[in-house]
């Protein structure tokens, strides 16, 4: 029985909280002592000890201590983890830029479902005359500045209460990519996940990280996690109320159209789009949905087929972690994520409120796990 579990009983008798869990499981072995120490400081306080000597045996001043103490009482386990409530930087857009409305407008009109990258180029092109003028690299540069305005304003978009309480369970996507954590035991290759996200709120229902030769396995156990998921906070859409979702769905390598049999599956949407093998395929879709970052983690795209971390490494940061820490780390920021979205669609009863456990989502869900089992299949290995 180690420490922490000793001090999380006396804390939480009835067991700790899932989330916490999931904070605590994704501090790294060498900060643990000193996050548990500090757990321990602002508990006893909180139950009336007096703060000096705590204060002192955790190396912290008196304002110091109250402030890690206030963290503790609004934010648990992460409020005493160094940096564990700060957020990734987020591009600035000045609130009257003359593209952020024409950017709205167009995801609007779009039900979400159209790439960064394609309203962009439309916003671009409508400044015909301001543009003219600009040689092929500053060109470029203004398309990804405009690119960069349309994620924001997608993002911001997700998280309009009146928005969402209409466009949430109308798109799905199911998408393969590396991220920026090489693996340890794994030739120092980065690690995969297999994501599933609602398009309109950019929620991440289901993901599941391993290694390369896992894509149709991840794929499936994330599919499952997302049933589970839409069943337990009732985030799912009545069959009859909601009109057919929208799909984006990733094929796993190596497999193509012609080698899986997705007839059924088009006859449960309404409108399948499919990302095909190819190197610069997995992961894109994700990117043109939520950004280039989960929580803090960067996607890499790029390098979902077999390229080992430390090529990736060269030029960007990935951290080395075991399988099992990995695998924390990527849940944590996936509830870093997670919660501003959750908290919107809570408080328009879009989860948990007048949704069902399962209903449109979980319908083609389960119609591409059956795509998925047909893959592994012996005729096609």
């Amino acid at each position: 029985m180690g420490r922490d579990w000793e001090l999380f009983e006396q804390i939480w008798p009835s067991g700790i909280p899932p989330r916490e869990q999931i904070v605590f499981d994704a501090v790294a072995p060498k900060k643990r002592e000193m996050v548990l120490n500090r757990i321990e400081a602002v508990w006893r306080a909180e139950r009336g000890e007096p703060w000096e000597p705590l204060a002192a045996s955790i190396g912290l001043s008196r304002a110091g201590f109250y402030k890690v103490r206030k963290a503790w009482r609004e934010h648990g386990i992460a409020g005493v983890v160094p940096h564990g409530t700060q957020q990734p930087r987020r591009v600035s857009i000045e609130d009257n830029h003359p593209l952020r409305k024409a950017a709205e407008e167009l995801l609007r009109a779009e039900g979400g479902g159209a790439r960064n990258a394609d309203i962009a180029r439309s916003l671009f092109d409508a400044q015909d005359e301001a543009n003219r003028d600009l040689d092929e690299h500053r060109k470029a540069s203004a398309l990804q500045r405009i690119e960069r305005l349309v994620q924001h304003e997608r993002k911001a978009l997700g998280r309009n209460p009146k928005y969402i309480s209409t466009a949430y369970g109308q798109g799905l996507l199911v998408d393969l990519t590396a991220v920026a954590i090489q693996l340890d035991d794994d030739e120092r290759k980065l690690a995969i996940v297999a994501v599933v996200v609602e398009t309109a709120s950019g929620l991440i229902i289901a993901s599941r990280l391993g290694s390369q030769g896992q894509f149709v396995d991840l794929q499936r156990e994330a599919i499952a996690e997302g049933l589970e998921f839409l069943a337990e906070h009732k985030a799912d859409r009545t069959v009859d109320a909601q009109p057919k979702v929208d799909l984006h769905f990733t094929l796993p390598p190596p497999f193509s159209e012609q080698d899986l049999v997705l007839h059924e599956l088009r006859k449960s949407v309404r409108d399948l789009s499919i990302g095909r093998p190819g190197g610069h395929t997995y992961g894109q879709a994700l990117v043109q949905w939520i950004g280039p970052r989960v929580g803090r983690i960067a996607l890499a795209p790029r390098s979902t087929l077999d390229i080992k971390g430390l090529d990736y490494s060269r030029t960007r940061n990935a951290q080395t972690l075991s399988r099992s820490m990995a695998e924390a780390a990527w849940r944590r920021e996936v509830l870093r994520h997670n919660e501003p979205i959750l908290h919107v669609l809570k408080s328009v009863g879009a989860v948990g409120g007048r949704g069902v456990g399962d209903g449109r989502m979980a319908q083609v869900l389960r119609g591409i796990d059956v795509v998925l089992a047909g893959a592994l299949r012996p005729s096609f290995c």
